[in-house]
């Protein structure tokens, strides 16, 4: 599953980033540097793939 990374700049500057395509703490992975340099997180929303575990094919997949 290829993962994409959606990036929303509020008028008030805040950023929201919605990440699509990861399972289980990937997505934290796959988002931790831009996180980092935007600043701190104020609130995270996990979806219910978060929670989901990736089978070793799907981790090489993601890593592409």
């Amino acid at each position: 599953m290829k993962r994409e990374l959606k990036v929303i700049i509020r008028p008030d500057g805040t950023v929201q980033l919605d990440v699509q395509g990861a399972l289980g703490t990937s997505c934290k992975d796959f988002t931790a540097d831009l996180e980092s340099a935007i600043g701190s997180v104020t609130e995270r929303t996990l979806k219910e793939t978060y929670y989901q575990e990736a089978t070793d094919s799907e981790e090489l997949r993601q890593n592409d």
